[in-house]
């Protein structure tokens, strides 16, 4: 984690979430991740997911204003400097430039985080453009996070319609060409998904990356409720298949001794303390408040709805504490810490022991890798 003052305010903030979480007095602040939702709605038929055949009758009911005072309203998600889009396909939104204008605008989030499948090429440049030229700033950022699981035919295979590598490519070039106008205002990266269909050309996408000189990390399946996959059984197999390969070197060593960890990580998962609900905070396209992305599909871990009541009041009530309190026994764990999302949040809740006992140890120790982060 980069030493700023950001990140400085962030792990101040995770001492409150520890003490909420071992006591419960106090306040929790999600300051390992802020994830909104802004449409159930894809352009793709990806093999391992469904969301697109999600059907609500409140889709996209956040809107920009709403967003926007939500967030300069709240107290508590003040504390967080960076939002996270999310979907379906956040860019099939038609105000979602208008949605990063006005959190830019009347709030203190400095970065915004939109994870995408980067095929509608001309309205994402166009959106960004818009938002760049008018918010452009030392201290704001834009963030894409283009999704590419495989190079040409092994892409578009996993996403399930025939094209798809060749538009991302596209769009991945003129993100380029814009961020050369824009510097430091917009970072690029992609997000390879670890699975049967890809493991033989998972290199690839490594070298893809660095060829483009942009950001490139991986995961492996999540269990929710949009995968086709049963995951626990998948993605056991999957890393012992990975594992078991020969003639590893360069680029494929680091992504094995990723999966072994992973895989190792298992039997550590049921000793590991979720910070969800404390540390995090996902808001369905709807309204709903949930913990994490992998609780949102289950009701009983549902905090209350920003349509009904402000952001605050949901985060202190006496359902949400009680949300808290199934988190400590949530059952999904096994899933989401293995590789998913939640990992990124856990470290940073974990960022002071982790970096104190490094400097204590003169670096002998890794937190982190003991924990089963890597």
């Amino acid at each position: 984690m980069n030493i700023n003052i950001d990140n400085i305010i962030r792990a101040i903030n995770t001492v409150s979430n520890w003490i909420n979480y071992l006591t419960g007095a106090g306040t929790p602040y999600p300051v390992g991740y802020n994830i909104i939702c802004l449409t159930k709605r894809c352009n793709l038929r990806c093999k391992m997911c469904n969301i697109w055949q999600e059907s609500s009758p409140n889709v996209d009911a956040l809107n920009a204003r709403l967003i926007a005072e939500t967030i300069s309203n709240s107290h508590i998600l003040q504390r967080m400097p960076i939002v996270s889009f999310t979907g379906g396909e956040p860019f099939l939104r038609t105000d979602i430039s208008e949605i990063m204008r006005e959190i830019f605008n009347k709030t203190n989030i400095k970065k915004i985080v939109i994870a995408t499948n980067g095929v509608l090429t001309n309205k994402i440049i166009k959106d960004l453009t818009e938002v760049l030229n008018k918010d452009s700033s030392v201290d704001k950022r834009i963030h894409i996070q283009i999704s590419l699981d495989g190079i040409g035919d092994v892409h578009d295979r996993i996403r399930g319609v025939k094209g798809t590598f060749e538009r991302v490519n596209s769009t991945i070039k003129k993100l380029k060409d814009l961020k050369a106008i824009y510097k430091n205002s917009l970072t690029i990266g992609i997000l390879g998904i670890y699975q049967f269909e890809n493991k033989n050309d998972f290199k690839s996408l490594y070298q893809y990356a660095s060829d483009n000189n942009i950001d490139f990390g991986y995961g492996i399946i999540i269990n929710t409720e949009y995968n086709k996959v049963e995951t626990s059984e998948y993605n056991r197999d999957l890393l012992k298949t990975a594992i078991a390969r020969t003639g590893l070197n360069g680029l494929e060593k680091n992504i094995k001794e990723t999966l072994e960890g992973w895989l190792t990580a298992e039997q550590k998962i049921e000793k590991m303390q979720c910070f969800a609900g404390y540390n995090s905070v996902f808001w369905e396209t709807n309204g709903d408040i949930y913990p994490c992305h992998n609780s949102s599909h289950l009701s009983s871990f549902k905090m209350g709805n920003i349509l009904e009541n402000d952001f605050d009041t949901i985060w202190k009530s006496r359902n949400a504490n009680l949300v808290r309190q199934k988190v400590k026994n949530c059952t999904i764990k096994g899933d989401c810490m293995l590789g998913g999302c939640n990992i990124s949040s856990q470290k940073v809740q974990y960022c002071i022991p982790h970096y104190l006992l490094k400097f204590l140890t003169a670096g002998r120790f890794d937190l982190y890798k003991h924990l089963g982060y890597y």
